[in-house]
């Protein structure tokens, strides 16, 4: 059930009769088509079912059984109570003893302080197991013990709740977990979760692995003051003699080429303009 607290304002209200009309033809097509083992499941409840808030509050408002539940009832798996049948078993005027009562005398009451319409004891106990299991997946089961040499019957699994009770009850259960806060159920705590506990141990023990340069298989980046020192190293390795020597005598080699190759022409004035030497100076 999904909560819809929006109220629409009168002028846009719509007579949504006549504007669905056209399509109830195919609406009623798909509810033909599905098929009648999924609609067995859903109207009996198989499979995980999971209540919210909203659903829990309609419930209690039209059934004071999970009215009682919600406010008397408490889930407990080491416990058991009597189920009884006394309608009459606390009236108003005796003071109600939980830890002493039967489970039907204490719904009995709970209906006549709220003014509810108990349900008969013959369907008391069915309807309990189904709406504690069924409903809020507790684990309750019925069961038979004897106490003074009588055989009486019993649920397993739930108490009633006490004056000076803590627990919280299934609607405030819903709200938190409507809010989103962590509710850890009954025996849950860090210890008792020992996977938790070894990895988180293991977790806090893991050092960083020392950075050696003697560490065999162990491929180790170098750092950048390395990087910068390479560099330089590499600088000094260009500047020095043995590397400039070559460079200077290419350098000669190619200017003493040049030179031989400089063409200047001198003329012979006694001969010209019969002769004309050209010398080539070396």
């Amino acid at each position: 059930m999904i909560p819809f607290e929006y109220r629409c304002p009168p002028h846009k209200k719509r007579d949504l009769m006549k504007d669905f009309e056209p399509e109830l033809g195919a609406f009623t097509s798909y509810l033909l088509s599905i098929p009648s083992e999924k609609i067995d499941r859903v109207l009996k409840g198989y499979g995980e079912r999971a209540i919210d808030l909203t659903v829990w509050e309609a419930q209690m408002r039209s059934d004071g059984l999970a009215a009682w539940v919600n406010d008397w009832v408490v889930e407990d798996h080491l416990a058991q109570v009597r189920i009884g049948s006394n309608s009459k078993e606390w009236m108003k005027d005796e003071e109600y003893d939980p830890t002493m009562s039967t489970l039907y005398g204490s719904y009995a009451l709970y209906c006549q302080q709220t003014n509810r319409s108990a349900k008969s004891p013959q369907n008391f106990s069915a309807e309990l197991l189904e709406l504690t299991n069924r409903t809020l997946d507790w684990r309750t089961e019925k069961g038979r013990v004897k106490m003074a040499g009588t055989s009486v019957r019993i649920i397993k699994g739930l108490r009633l709740r006490t004056p000076g009770d803590d627990n919280l009850t299934v609607e405030e259960f819903l709200e938190q977990d409507r809010r989103g806060d962590v509710i850890p159920r009954r025996g849950d705590s860090p210890s008792d979760n020992p996977g938790d506990n070894e990895g988180d141990n293991q977790g806090d023990n893991l050092k960083t692995p020392q950075n050696k340069e003697g560490d065999k298989g162990d491929i180790i980046p170098p750092r950048r003051d390395n990087l910068t020192q390479i560099k330089k190293e590499e600088k000094i390795n260009l500047s020095s003699p043995e590397k400039n020597k070559p460079i200077s005598t290419n350098m000669e080699a190619v200017k003493n080429n040049l030179s031989a190759r400089t063409v200047s022409k001198q003329i012979n004035w006694q001969s010209y303009p019969d002769n004309s030497n050209i010398q080539i100076k070396k």
